[in-house]
This record gives C-alpha cells, sequence and structure tokens, in this order.
C-alpha cells in the first residue's frame, strides 16, 4: 500500500475502543457508534452495517491522530497499518456502495461511477492492494488468504469490465449499488415461506406462490438476515400517528410536585479533561454551530459568536473530508457547551440529591410525623390512582378503529412487530418487571 508494507492487526482497534471508552468524559465519547458487538465479533451475529462502522473514516482518522500522538513502544503507537487499512476499506465500501449521481456526505467515491470519477482508478489500485495481502495466523504463523480477498478481487474486476460494456452502448453512469441480488434472495425467501416451509417448491407450486405474493404484493420478507429490504417507501408512515392515536390524554402531577427549589451555583470557567476529551467536545461544538448557522445562514453576528477562523482542532482537520464541510468552534462557543455538559451532569443531580435529602420528615393534617418511606407511597398511590382513572379512556382511544389503518396489512401484526422490538430495549425490559409488581396490586 503506497509503495509500503503495513501490518494491521484487530488489537489495534480493540485498543483504540478501550482507549475512547477510558477517555469518556461528560458521557461522551469521539467513537460513538462502536460498542462492545462490534469489539466482541464472537458473540455478535454477522452484520455489514457493524463492518462498514469499523472499517470506517471516521475510526481510521481517529486512530491515525491517536497513533502519531501516542508514548512511543505503547500498542496504539504502532496503529498506522491498522489505520491506513480502515480508510482504504472505508473508500473501497463507497466505491460499491453508490446510490445518488452526486457524492454523499463529501465522498466522491459515494457517487454514480463516468468517465471522470475515481472509481476506475481506486478499483485498479484496490486490486494490487488485495492481492498484496496476507492472514497471518497468531498461533503458528502461517500466512493464509481468504476466500474474502478472493471474491473482493473478483468483484472488482466484474466492476470494471462491467463499466466498460456499458460504456459501449452510450451509458453515461451506473450505480454499483444497484449490482446486487438481495431483491432476488427476498423474493425466493418470499416463495419458500409461503404458507408452509416449502424450501424446494416444484414448478407448479412456485408459480401458484408467485401469483399469491404479486396479488399481496408482498414480496419482501420481514427477516433482515444479511440482505438490504426492498424500498417500500410509504406503507408504514402512518404507523407512529395510528400507536401514538391514544396517547394524548396527559397524566397531571400533583401540583406540589412540580415546585423545585433551584439554587445559586458558580460555573468553572476551566474544565480539567484531557486533550483528547477537549479535541470531542470542540468537534461536538462545531457540529451544533453548523446546526445553528444552516437555520441563520446569512447572520453575520452568529459567525462571528460561533465560529472561528483560527483551525487548532486535529480532530476536526483529519475527518473533514472535503476542509469545507466542517467547522471550528469559536472559544467562547466552545465554553459554554463545556458548562452545558458541566450542569447536566453535575449540577442537576445535586439539586435533584439535596430536594430528596431535605424531604426526609413531613406533617400531616393532626401533626402526625411521616417517613420518607410513607410519603413516597402515599405520592405512589395517588399517581397510581390518577392512571387507573384514566387507563379506561386511554385503552379505548389506543383501540378506536382509525382510517390511518386502512392502508397498512395486518395493523395488528405490524403492531405488535414494533412492541416485540421495543421490548428489547434496556430501559423498558427493566420497567416491565415494576410494571407487572403495580398489575398485581390493582382490582380485579
Amino acid at each position: 500500500m503506497d509503495g509500503n508494507t503495513y501490518t494491521a492487526s484487530w488489537d489495534h482497534i480493540v485498543a483504540m475502543y478501550d482507549f475512547d471508552k477510558k477517555n469518556e468524559e461528560f458521557e461522551l465519547r469521539t467513537l460513538v457508534k462502536l460498542n462492545d458487538n462490534h469489539i466482541n465479533i464472537a458473540r455478535s451475529k454477522m452484520k455489514v452495517s457493524n463492518a462498514a462502522q469499523v472499517f470506517s473514516h471516521r475510526v481510521a482518522s481517529t486512530m491515525k491522530l491517536v497513533s502519531d500522538n501516542a508514548p512511543k513502544g505503547s500498542l496504539l503507537a504502532n496503529a498506522v497499518g491498522t489505520a491506513k487499512f480502515c480508510l482504504f476499506m472505508d473508500k473501497t465500501f463507497d466505491s460499491v456502495n453508490a446510490r445518488t449521481i452526486n457524492p454523499e456526505l463529501g465522498k466522491p467515491l459515494r457517487s454514480a461511477v463516468t468517465d471522470k470519477s475515481p472509481h476506475i482508478d481506486h478499483w485498479k489500485y484496490a486490486i494490487k492492494v488485495f492481492e498484496s495481502m496476507k492472514f497471518v495466523n497468531k498461533t503458528n504463523g502461517k500466512s493464509t488468504i481468504p476466500p474474502c480477498i478472493k471474491n473482493w478481487i473478483i468483484s472488482l474486476k466484474s466492476f470494471l469490465y462491467l463499466w466498460i460494456q456499458l460504456k459501449k452502448h452510450n451509458f453515461k453512469y451506473f450505480l454499483p449499488r444497484h449490482v446486487n441480488q438481495d431483491s432476488l434472495e427476498c423474493f425466493f425467501g418470499s416463495v419458500r415461506s409461503h404458507g408452509v416451509r416449502n424450501i424446494n417448491p416444484d414448478a407448479y407450486q412456485f408459480v401458484c406462490s408467485f401469483k399469491t405474493l404479486l396479488i399481496n404484493n408482498f414480496t419482501s420478507i420481514k427477516s433482515a438476515g444479511n440482505c438490504e429490504h426492498d424500498d417500500s417507501d410509504g406503507t408504514l408512515d402512518n404507523l407512529k400517528q395510528f400507536i401514538e392515536s391514544g396517547t394524548n390524554c396527559s397524566l397531571k402531577e400533583p401540583e406540589e410536585n412540580n415546585i423545585i427549589n433551584i439554587p445559586m451555583f458558580d460555573l468553572p470557567n476551566t474544565f480539567d479533561v484531557c486533550d483528547f476529551t477537549d479535541m470531542t467536545i470542540g468537534y461536538i461544538s462545531g457540529y451544533l454551530a453548523r446546526t445553528v448557522l444552516k437555520e441563520n445562514t446569512f447572520c453575520r453576528l452568529c459567525k462571528n459568536i460561533l465560529i472561528s477562523n483560527v483551525k487548532n482542532n486535529n480532530l476536526i482537520r483529519v475527518r473533514d473530508y472535503t476542509t469545507k464541510s466542517l467547522l471550528y468552534p469559536s472559544e467562547s462557543f466552545q465554553k459554554i457547551i463545556y458548562q452545558m455538559l458541566y450542569i447536566t451532569k453535575y449540577i442537576l443531580l445535586n439539586i435533584d440529591n439535596e430536594n430528596n435529602e431535605s424531604d426526609d420528615e413531613y406533617a400531616i393534617e393532626d401533626g402526625t410525623l411521616l417517613s420518607t418511606n410513607d410519603i413516597v407511597n402515599q405520592l405512589s398511590m395517588k399517581k397510581l390512582m390518577i392512571m387507573v382513572d384514566n387507563l379506561q379512556e386511554i385503552i379505548v382511544a389506543a383501540m378506536e378503529p382509525k382510517s390511518i389503518t386502512s392502508c397498512i396489512r395486518c395493523s395488528v401484526h405490524s403492531l405488535q412487530l414494533c412492541v416485540l422490538g421495543s421490548i428489547k430495549s434496556a430501559a423498558i425490559s427493566n420497567c416491565i418487571p415494576k410494571a407487572r409488581e403495580i398489575v398485581k396490586k390493582l382490582p380485579r
């Protein structure tokens, strides 16, 4: 690669992930898309999206920046080869995944293939890089060439040949993302699963299943698998409205619970964070400034306050594709973001704790003192009675037939799939046992 030989290792990606988590401050990380499923590949299902997020420009640029500033002898100091490999794979993914004529996200390779586009040169270069790749086994030191490398070479050579043939027929461009068999796999999967599990239908059964699927307009399987879903925009556009149709009934809290005493506090002018965290918050501040300026494009005052002409944030510099798409925040605006994060993490939590600690004992009308547990139980019963009073209205409103369900095939089944998907969330799964305990106390 680039006339040099590099070594890429999965250990560098694991070390980069651990370094990012170690330097997490204000619950902010630089590589926000990476989680344990990306790193513990032995426990995760095969997903192309996970591979694309690991071998991405964001990971490559961040790893290169950390590698240049890491102390000599550390694992990340030797991660330059891994960073270059991630960047190479990101460009290769983009070159075969274009779906629009113009570049997406400022990436020239994520666009249609034309005579002037960089796709042809990159594919020829990528074929040479893949042909020079070898995988080394850590246990015995033997080098092998896995099938994925050979298949990448075949795919890229096929794209080159396809473009040459299309040019002969006066094609001005073509979109590589449309060259896939996902639609065919989804269609065959629907035929096999129609009626019963018929994995080997004969010609007559295949024709009958095809007619039924064609009439029902149901030619895509529900399970994502390893394929992309067919574009069926508009089918479930109003599902959110259907689900939320009965949630307009608000539960009113007692007025005394809405009173919170907020004390006066002083915000620090400086914050003790590492350089990597400071660059991350600067990157987020630049994103927020850019979002504000999109709505106030012609406001010179906003530009002078929010952004700076001094390009001193290395993380923004290495992540900027075009050197024009990202903004550098001003020092004053970044300080405001720091103070906002400080308030949400420290001040608000202290206010909540102080309010809870100051309510240890209360007296009812006859002068009897109540403990904190008694107060919590009484407030819980008040909330429970409010919920019970409005429960019937909420259920009736949610189940009332609406005209919006007329274009949704099997709306109950679609709703069931949404509920099953939401139950997998940790926040919801933790609330279900508590809800069950409340339901047990309701009168039957």
